[in-house]
């Protein structure tokens, strides 16, 4: 990774569990600590993909977004400048229904302002989901699926997190809620029963819970967290519909099913 001189930053090690695609880095200038991750993206189009997402990352501001300090261009796609980010939700659950709501109603706060922007995540998972020391949690991972739009993304059991009826080829195509809204549907799910709602042979046969996601099979929240009212069960179930058509329309109609709670 490129990164040694880019923005005047120094790296050290690799943050844990990135895969070394993020690294500690201090700011030359002050010492600063801050994180940089590496955004690989595909060779056709690259240049197009680079002035896209870096003029649109860099000004999208949310206290539920990571936010993106700097980002510049390396040999393989982007560098990305973060804060440090606490650790993430993944394995968290069974979290309290009350805690994973306002949880989703801060995403979703999030999500209208990435949308607004021309941007989405489309792969919301416990995984960048961060637990910040000031009580907040923050979504990481932006541009990172995005900015491979049109090419094939190997990402193994993740993939249940992925809108099933796919997403344009087109990078800089107007997001659909529903691309974010259907991993930020698993991801509830997940946070609320500690477990998958497609099935649990996720380490033996990974894509055995995928092509449940597609078909749209799942296990009731009931039946693994009782204590969930109907009406948050019932809008954690809709969005793990399979097709737009019969998942929620906009952030706006979720946030209205969630008023509930």
């Amino acid at each position: 990774m490129e990164t040694a001189t880019l923005f005047g930053y120094t790296t050290h090690e690799p943050v844990p569990g990135s895969g070394f695609s993020a690294f500690r880095a201090t700011r030359d200038a002050d010492g600063a600590v801050v994180v940089l991750q590496s955004l690989p993206l595909p060779p056709r189009q690259r240049e197009e993909r680079v002035g896209f997402l870096s003029s649109r990352l860099t000004s999208v501001r949310h206290p539920a977004l990571l936010e993106i300090l700097a980002c510049g261009p390396d040999a393989r796609g982007l560098v990305l400048v973060t804060p440090r980010y606490g650790p993430s939700l993944q394995g968290m659950g069974p979290l309290p229904p009350a805690r994973v709501v306002t949880l989703a109603r801060s995403v979703l706060a999030g999500l209208d302002v990435l949308h607004a922007a021309g941007l989405y995540h489309g792969l919301i998972n416990p995984s960048k989901l961060h637990a910040e020391e000031d009580g907040a949690v923050r979504l990481s991972g932006l541009g990172e699926v995005q900015g491979s739009a049109g090419e094939a993304l190997i990402i193994g059991a993740m993939g249940r997190f992925l809108f099933p009826g796919g997403r344009s080829e087109r990078f800089d195509a107007p997001p659909l809620p529903v691309w974010d809204l259907f991993g930020l549907g698993v991801t509830l799910y997940e946070l609320l029963a500690g477990c998958c709602p497609f099935g649990s042979e996720m380490a033996a046969t990974p894509m055995v819970p995928l092509f449940r996601a597609q078909s749209g099979a799942f296990r009731p929240i009931s039946e693994v967290a009782p204590g969930v009212h109907a009406p948050l069960a019932a809008a954690v179930h809709r969005l793990l519909a399979p097709r737009a058509e019969e998942n929620f329309s906009s952030t706006d109609a979720l946030r209205d099913a969630l008023a509930a709670e």
